[in-house]
């Protein structure tokens, strides 16, 4: 099985955190790989760096998404827990948590719109600051990140600019 979206995983996170206990973070993400059938293998699975494993990298990105929407909070390090809104999503039963989903949440949509992607410009002390807006989050983010990059290489060449 491919490793989840960190989207696709805010359901499981919620789901080991419901009972509003406070929970080591080794303890959820583990509960989350035997949730989705995760072998050891696939959980070993590196990003394309080589310097993460891409599960743990999804996971962390899972909570920091669920912390800013405010469903979880993070006591001390390596310690998670539920909010009262994230119980109450649970009550609610939502056919489907994700992005969308946690955009009527107020914390979740300021983060949408104050983030900033940061593309280095080649051969420049300088950077362009783009503001997100309405641009996806996450792995996608990156993707236009790369192809803001390689388009500003590309003007560069063509204008003679360094």
């Amino acid at each position: 099985m491919p490793i989840p979206k960190y989207a696709e995983m805010y359901r499981a996170v919620l789901d080991c955190l419901a009972d509003g206990k406070m929970y080591d973070s080794r303890e959820v993400k583990d509960a989350v790989a035997r949730r989705f059938a995760l072998s050891e293998q696939e959980q070993a699975e590196l990003l394309p760096s080589g310097k993460k494993r891409l599960f743990a990298d999804r996971i962390a990105w899972t909570s920091t998404y669920l912390k800013k929407a405010g469903l979880m909070q993070k006591p001390t390090r390596g310690v998670w827990q539920i909010t009262p809104a994230g119980q109450e999503v649970l009550r609610e039963d939502p056919p489907k948590i994700d992005n969308v989903y946690l955009q009527r949440f107020a914390s979740f949509r300021t983060l949408s719109r104050s983030a900033h992607r940061f593309v280095p410009r080649m051969f420049s002390k300088t950077a362009i600051i783009e503001p997100l807006g309405t641009q996806p989050v996450g792995e996608r983010r990156w993707e236009r990140c790369l192809q803001n990059a390689k388009s500003a290489h590309r003007n560069r060449a063509l204008f003679g600019v360094c």
